[in-house]
């Protein structure tokens, strides 16, 4: 049920009308249960956010995390009795950044894709491939088609096209252009080729100073094609078209560019469960050094417009939110976004991470009693990201943080990896549908999914919400539904391509239903 927030001046009071209006004092809780579950890592710089994916297709969601420079990624695979086991990847040597997930290669198998800055770790894209058997190969270079010397910090697998596989679009800097775009040829002897035309070309010249600091990949206008918000200090948007085509349309579309703040991370999500993608903003910046505080923004989409609705909705307007992690983690039917938490400084300790409620009426409510990474006495890292993840499969959405050193303290200089287990318990019931990978030789990354029950229409995207400087790839599309008992259907609509629809007759919510083409 949806409830109104009423701003008090007085703490007390603000409390007791949570309570009058029935809002609980504390709708969540978390348990960190890392090392009991074998998540455990040496202590490296984690540079970015994990990715999660579930690589093998085992049913178990698996993470992926990306250490800088002189370390691999670590590869988490999930396992049935809810523990991890860890291996290595791109062991070459390479100045690791971001990581991105999905299936290049079309065998349903999500594969990975690691950026590379330092001109001097050829090539600046890498690609490990995943395998029925569950193990990854890594891509031979030449046959990847990654031949220049791009510095990068980021990269999206995204279909950019419309012919239903993943092209590549990535960020970085120190070049003529630090925007770049790939596409994907389907070929084994060179898989990408570099898209440079003009009608690309307007997203791939610098638009910040001094250089992005986080993407969000999304359809905002609902016409089946992908579309680009970059952050940095302002905000731009990129309408895309039918074949690697870009128009700035940010003067169009957003209340404002916000030119001289400072954004990082976003979700595209449906707020209010009206069918087309909102927009939360963190603000902020934080890489090595002290950052820098700013404030978050939350955008109502109206018919492709987007309008800032952030005053009144009580959102955090100092610190840095370095990432954001978007679900339903008390399954009432409307996505809570968790939001990894820092402040500016290099010497500063770990911040309380702050979970945001959807109270269902276009605002959130603040909690920090959530149990997930709490203040840390002599921690000194601060975070680079988070992702949900349902790891035991029992319907609640847990936590995945990564966090990494502050430049210039010699006493704590690396990160680690967080799994919080989500252990409230309500009377909400949820329904997850397990997506196929490729449907008839078409990815279902950024999909559309709708679910009709007895009480109401919720609408998810395939993958995830959540973006920064990592991409996940979840097709365990998690629904919480509320006190709703019954599924009536599910709809899939897949970008530029055909829409499949399933009717569910006698199928029980609080389980994971496999989509049928």
């Amino acid at each position: 049920m949806a409830t109104r927030v009423v701003k008090f001046g007085c703490l007390l009071l603000f409390m007791n009308a949570l309570m009058v209006l029935g809002q609980p004092l504390k709708p969540f809780r978390f348990a960190d249960v890392s090392r009991a579950v074998g998540i455990n890592p040496p202590k490296r710089d984690k540079v970015a956010g994990p990715s999660i994916v579930d690589l093998n297709q085992d049913g178990f969601m698996d993470i992926v995390v990306g250490n800088h420079a002189r370390d691999p990624v670590d590869v988490y695979y999930g396992s049935r009795n809810g523990s991890f086991s860890v291996m290595p990847a791109f062991v070459r040597k390479g100045d690791r950044h971001g990581t991105a997930v999905g299936d290049i290669d079309l065998n349903g198998y999500p594969d990975i894709i690691v950026s590379i800055g330092n001109r001097g770790t050829y090539p600046p894209l890498r690609i490990e491939y995943s395998s029925p058997s569950g193990a990854l190969k890594l891509g031979r270079y030449g046959a990847q088609g990654f031949y220049g010397l791009e510095y990068l910090f980021d990269v999206r697998l995204v279909d950019l096209d419309g012919d239903g596989d993943l092209d590549i679009f990535a960020t970085g800097a120190f070049d003529r252009m630090q925007q770049h775009v790939w596409r994907n040829t389907g070929s084994s002897t060179r898989r990408f080729r570099k898209v440079t035309t003009n009608a690309v070309k307007p997203i791939l010249f610098p638009i910040f100073d001094p250089f992005v600091y986080g993407f969000l990949v999304f359809d905002y206008n609902g016409d089946g094609i992908n579309d680009i918000l970059l952050m940095s200090n302002g905000i731009r948007i990129f309408r895309g078209g039918p074949n690697f085509e870009f128009r700035n349309v940010s003067t169009e579309v957003l209340p404002s560019t916000y030119d001289g703040k400072i954004f990082n991370s976003a979700a595209a999500f449906d707020m209010d469960n009206d069918g087309d993608l909102d927009i939360y903003i963190t603000g902020g910046i934080k890489l090595k050094g002290k950052g820098r505080s700013g404030l978050d923004l939350l955008f109502e989409n109206r018919n492709g417009v987007f309008v800032d609705i952030s005053t009144g909705s009580f959102l955090p307007k100092k610190g840095i939110r370095p990432g954001i992690a978007a679900g339903d983690f008390d399954n009432d039917g409307f996505i809570d976004l968790y939001l990894p938490h820092a402040r500016p400084g290099s010497k500063s300790q770990r911040a309380i991470d702050i979970m945001l409620r959807n109270t269902g009426n276009k605002s959130f409510v603040s909690y920090r009693n959530h149990g997930a990474l709490g203040s840390r006495g002599n921690d000194l890292t601060y975070p680079t990201g988070a992702q949900p993840i349902d790891f035991d499969r029992d319907g609640q959405l847990d936590i995945v943080v990564t966090t990494r050193f502050n430049q210039g303290n010699s006493s704590n200089i690396d990160g680690s990896v967080f799994l919080f287990r989500n252990i409230i318990r309500n009377s909400n019931n949820y329904f997850v549908v397990k997506v196929p990978v490729v449907i008839r030789g078409r990815v279902t990354t950024d999909a559309i999914l709708e679910l009709k029950t007895s009480q109401t229409t919720l609408f998810r995207r395939v993958g995830g919400e959540g973006e920064g400087r990592v991409q996940s790839f979840n097709n365990q599309v998690h629904f919480g539904i509320g006190r709703s008992q019954q599924v009536r259907s599910v709809t899939l609509k897949l970008l530029r391509g055909p829409t499949y629809l399933n009717t569910l007759v006698g199928v029980p919510v609080n389980g994971i239903y496999d989509f049928v083409v």
